[in-house]
């Protein structure tokens, strides 16, 4: 058995990776492959994986270059110049402001439904307290993350159980090839999780030589997770899945499904927002020198304000930022990378090689996705 599975570190490292990609996008996955297909869905779900994990290792990779922590921003600044800096700042400041928004509608659509009162109240009550343990900054975040991130798995087993008599292998053989598009943007959004990579290095201090196996690893177990959610809801639903695929598995299975259902939704939404928001609350820290406060306010407020104003269309949202902002993000971490490779600070305990065609292909994909992305849902 490799040394690295028996570290706590190691384990702790993955599940903050594990915990921030695996969020609202989950919910929405069945439905955008529904759309298209299962066997179309599965390939998508794979080549989305493999893209992820690929443009993670390749930005922990610069992080291992690099003397000083910083954010994604910051790394771009430091190969790419101030130019591409702000540049990125803009985009990674918009996926992330994006992220919390969505996390704010899904958490409050579902504690409204256990509880009552308004997805606004509720939204905004559950915002603020995960923004209050967001502030006591990674040493919060570690100490529940793995708990939390194990959980969410112990979950998404208990429904394949609860759901596998009812699949019926019929709702497997609609196709439409001319819909691939549809789940991309969400599968992007699904997949990211770039902002909890400097936030790994930082929790294996000392310990660097596990980072590349910790990325893979939670790589692997969210496509895991992923195709076995799919699977089971796309198996009772059919073309019936709901946008919030927990609602369509409440239905068809009955109201233990709904609860335990919205019970994954929630963990997999508090996951994601408390390492999205110290990811974002660190790169005003690391990369523009504000004190920790300052910083908190900066990287949690403007969403809550957005939420309070109206907006709150949740597939719009996750569209908007996986089919688009992450792109361009995916785009300045392979130029990044590739720049890295030759002027870093550092000598990195691992080295990928160049990567010029993949790194290539991955550019050249994104974009065209998130063309289409735009043609469909803005034009």
């Amino acid at each position: 058995m490799p040394a690295f599975l028996s570290s706590l570190l190691f384990w702790e490292a993955t599940a903050t990776l594990v915990g921030s990609i695996i969020g609202a996008g989950i919910l929405a996955i069945p439905a955008a492959v529904a759309q298209t297909g299962f066997f179309i869905g599965f390939w998508i779900i794979l080549i989305t994986g493999i893209i992820s994990a690929v443009r993670h290792v390749m930005l922990a990779e610069v992080t291992l270059r690099t003397k000083h922590i910083h954010q994604l921003p910051g790394y771009v600044g430091i190969y790419l110049g101030k130019k591409a800096q702000w540049f990125t700042t803009l985009i990674y400041g918009m996926a992330h402001y994006g992220s919390l928004l969505a996390y704010c509608v899904g958490l409050g659509t579902i504690l409204s439904s256990f509880f009552g009162g308004s997805v606004f109240l509720w939204g905004g009550v559950y915002y603020i307290a995960l923004s209050l343990g967001a502030y006591h900054g990674i040493s919060f975040v570690k100490r529940y993350e793995l708990y939390l991130s194990s959980l969410v798995l112990i979950l998404v087993v208990f429904i394949g159980f609860f759901a596998f008599d009812k699949l019926k292998f019929d709702h497997f053989v609609y196709m439409k090839p001319e819909r691939w598009i549809v789940p991309y943007g969400v599968l992007l959004f699904a997949f990211s999780g770039a902002f909890a990579i400097p936030q790994m290095r930082e929790t294996l201090r000392g310990h660097e030589m596990h980072f590349k196996p910790a990325v893979y690893v939670a790589s692997i177990i969210t496509c895991i997770v992923y195709l076995l959610f799919t699977v089971m809801t796309l198996g009772v639903t059919g073309q019936e899945t709901t946008a919030v695929a927990t609602i369509g598995l409440g239905q068809k299975i009955g109201p233990f499904m709904l609860i335990l259902g919205n019970v994954l939704a929630f963990f997999t939404m508090s996951t994601s927002f408390m390492t999205v928001a110290n990811g974002f609350v660190g790169m005003y820290e690391y990369d523009f020198g504000f004190s920790h406060r300052k910083a908190w306010l900066y990287a949690l407020l403007p969403s809550l304000l957005l939420f309070a104003f109206g907006f709150r269309d949740f597939v719009l949202i996750l569209s908007f930022v996986g089919g688009i902002l992450t792109t361009l993000i995916t785009v300045m971490i392979v130029m990044t990378f590739w720049k890295a490779r030759h002027i870093g600070s550092r000598h990195p305990e691992f080295r990928l090689s160049d990567l010029h065609i993949l790194g290539g292909g991955i550019i050249i994909f994104s974009l065209v996705g998130a063309v289409l992305t735009v043609l469909r849902n803005f034009s």
